[in-house]
């Protein structure tokens, strides 16, 4: 069952074709602008290099953000027209499973940060359970100052031993995404996260062969293309000019 997979919800692009339980081809790339001169050589180029026609797919899966706002539409467009013309199911995979998805097992709880707009940040936590990160907790745009209260990272709760309160500790979580690459978090809650040096803060293409086995182990059903839709960190310029009330006649 050949699938090709896609994402350009961030500045990495990645594409990959899957098929038997093995990746058998991927590409990626970094580009700051858009992708979308690129997406679709990429994967014309990725499909030749596997030995798969397009007529050989039998199913998409497509990150469909939070990201870019070009970047998601670009993945989403690619995705509808694919499984409109070829007649193949879709599965829109988020970016916090995508990149939670090439983190090994580790014991620590595992928290995927985004850069969002405005310094705020986007985030999802999860806990590693027998095959798989297992999502806990699935935050929205919250700013940094937020952070301590909602992932309980600060002194811990009082809790009774032997007669006497005492301090405990919440356990560090282990942190990757974009948020980590800028100077937006405050050292003091950078301490209570742990950074581990090899770990991906960005999309891989390599996410695709275990996201592949997750959709058939959990017998996760396909989006209809039509229905598919972006995650975006932000609203198109357009949009934020008009929620701001650019262009408005005045009384």
């Amino acid at each position: 069952m050949p699938t090709l997979a896609f994402d350009t919800s961030t500045s990495i692009g990645a594409v990959a074709v899957i098929d038997g339980g093995r990746l058998l081809t991927e590409r990626t790339w970094n580009r700051d602008t858009s992708h979308g001169e690129l997406l679709t050589p990429a994967i014309e180029e990725t499909l030749q290099s596997a030995g798969i026609s397009f007529s050989l797919l039998t199913r998409l899966i497509v990150g469909i953000g939070p990201g870019s706002f070009t970047g998601c539409r670009i993945s989403v467009n690619v995705a509808r027209a694919l499984s409109f013309a070829l007649k193949l199911s879709v599965y829109p995979i988020d970016t916090f499973e995508l990149i939670a998805a090439a983190v090994p097992p580790r014991s620590q709880p595992l928290l995927v940060a985004l850069r969002g707009q405005k310094n705020s940040t986007l985030a999802s936590t999860f806990v590693w359970k027998s095959d798989r990160w297992a999502r806990t907790q699935s935050l929205g745009s919250l700013a940094i100052s937020d952070f301590e209260r909602q992932l309980d990272l600060g002194h811990g709760r009082s809790v009774e031993h032997d007669g006497r309160d005492v301090e405990r500790r919440a356990e560090p979580y282990l942190g990757v995404g974009s948020a980590f690459q800028g100077n937006e978090f405050p050292e003091k809650l950078k301490s209570k996260i742990l950074r581990e040096p090899g770990l991906s803060d960005q999309v891989d293409a390599s996410s695709f062969l275990t996201l592949d086995r997750l959709i058939e182990l959990d017998q996760r059903l396909p989006s209809d293309w039509k229905a598919l839709q972006a995650l975006y960190l932000r609203a198109s310029s357009a949009e934020e000019r008009r929620d701001e009330g650019f262009g408005k006649r005045g009384p």
